[in-house]
């Protein structure tokens, strides 16, 4: 970097640790008349830009905006964005074209799905699938923004009744965009469950649930990150447990070994230790009440184990709402899948 831009730039750092952003915003357009390099210069354009807006001269900062946004550059899809939620935030004419353009033209970049998110917010649920349905085909090559689209437009199915699309989506963005790479694989994957499970297609719901669990690794490899692999595994030991009590008590001491720092961890236990003491297997209840009381001696079951093995002698008294909503095995899972089950809020 030549020294005078370099001494500029740090008269800048300076004048901002002093408050001082006009004097900032001074030094960046010094530094952008000596940088050598057009990203060099496109970024102490925007450094000058944003000083000048905390300044309060917001009339400059709009035009060095729009500068930027007509200009290649590192901050192009930024001032981009910016300029466009400001006409779309201040209810402009356009309708949202200038967010949908930005989209585009930008479908890689960070502030495209922010782009999607302000462009749907202020559109019923019916012109939101539209506007999916849409833009699809013009970001299909942007593996990210498309995959966040298609898992939008299944969602938004979903909620206007149409299971059947919802599915049909889901399994595209699965196919689409499978494991490792789909950030979304595994709740579309779920999502796919709970739907078949709610036409009453039990197989192809413990299909998919099978289908994702499989792929499931090691909490070293994946540190807290494990997807949705703890409710996939509750749902289908929702689904054995009327007709197959050992296979859905399999399915949730799956869930306890595959990753000791899930939450659902003492629920889980809990859930098996009622479902064996429901079905007289007196030996395998014990066992689990004993793996709850090693596993989580702190947990809100523990006074109540007795209720599952009458060898265990409680040290305090079991609340009363476990008592009269959490003794049997069916309601513990209902109450542990509600978060998972219901229809998706307006992230996916």
């Amino acid at each position: 970097m030549p020294a005078d831009y370099e001494r500029h730039v740090d008269l800048a750092q300076r004048a901002v640790e002093g408050q001082r952003y006009r004097i900032a915003a001074e030094h960046w357009a010094k530094a952008a008349t000596l940088a050598q390099t057009p990203n060099d210069r496109h970024e102490a354009v925007f450094r000058q830009a944003s000083n000048l807006r905390k300044s309060g001269d917001e009339a400059k900062y709009w035009t060095l905006l729009g500068q930027l946004a007509r200009s290649p550059g590192p901050r192009r899809a930024r001032a981009a964005y910016e300029l466009a939620r400001r006409d779309y935030e201040a209810a402009s004419s356009d309708n949202g074209a200038a967010l949908e353009r930005v989209l585009v033209a930008f479908p890689d970049s960070a502030h495209a799905k922010a782009a999607l998110d302000l462009l749907l917010s202020k559109q019923s649920q019916e012109t939101r699938y539209e506007t999916l349905a849409h833009l699809e085909p013009q970001v299909r090559d942007a593996a990210t923004l498309h995959e966040y689209l298609q898992v939008s437009q299944a969602r938004l199915a979903e909620q206007l009744g149409d299971d059947a699309t919802a599915i049909r989506l889901s399994g595209a963005t699965t196919e689409r965009y499978p494991y490792p790479v789909g950030r979304y694989w595994d709740r579309a994957l779920l999502r796919q469950a709970v739907l078949y499970a709610r036409q009453g297609d039990r197989q192809s719901a413990i299909g998919a649930l099978s289908y994702m669990v499989s792929h499931q690794e090691s909490a070293r490899l994946l540190g807290t990150y494990m997807r949705a692999y703890g409710p996939a595994r509750l749902l289908w030991a929702r689904l054995l447990v009327n007709d197959d009590w050992q296979a859905a008590h399999r399915a949730l001491s799956e869930l306890v070994e595959a990753d000791d720092e899930s939450r659902l961890i003492d629920d889980a236990l809990w859930a098996a230790a009622l479902l064996a003491k429901q079905n007289t297997a007196t030996e395998q209840a014990c066992a689990d009440a004993d793996q709850l009381r090693q596993r989580r001696p702190a947990s809100r079951y523990v006074p109540c184990l007795n209720m599952v093995c009458a060898t265990i002698q409680p040290e305090s008294e079991c609340r009363r709402y476990i008592k009269e909503k959490r003794s049997d095995a069916k309601a513990v899972l209902d109450l542990m899948l509600e978060p998972f089950i219901a229809p998706w809020g307006e992230q996916p």
